[in-house]
């Protein structure tokens, strides 16, 4: 800025310019801001990506869990069978039926989470 003969100050065209642009650049960030808070449809986009990676991330989970099922049923019934095979008579026939309804409980279980697998996929397929 240039002083006057009577010590007042004047802004110089540079000085102007640079106010100018300065306040620009505020002006910009300003807009900017007011924009990202009412950008509803952003900010829904981004929590829809968020959701489906997390329904990927389950869907994984749940199908590798449908998958090891099938073992786990094999292995405890097998066992249970062995163990029942150990026990006095009266005793076994109840072990049996348990170990009857447990295998149709879980196998009951297996197809509820091969489907539920199923339609997550196909969901996360067709979006």
């Amino acid at each position: 800025m240039a002083s006057g003969s009577d010590g007042a100050q004047r802004a110089t065209g540079g000085d102007i310019r640079e106010q100018i642009a300065e306040d620009r650049r505020r002006l910009r960030e300003t807009v900017t801001a007011l924009h990202e808070k009412t950008d509803v449809k952003g900010r829904v986009r981004e929590k829809a990506v968020d959701a489906e990676i997390a329904v990927a991330g389950l869907t994984g989970r749940v199908g590798r869990a449908a998958g090891a099922v099938p073992g786990m049923v094999r292995w405890a019934t097998s066992s249970a069978s062995s163990q029942a095979h150990k026990l006095p008579r009266p005793v076994r026939a109840p072990v049996e039926g348990a170990a009857t309804l447990v295998r149709r409980r879980l196998r009951i279980l297996l197809a509820v989470l091969t489907a539920m697998a199923v339609l997550a996929r196909r969901r996360r397929r067709h979006g």
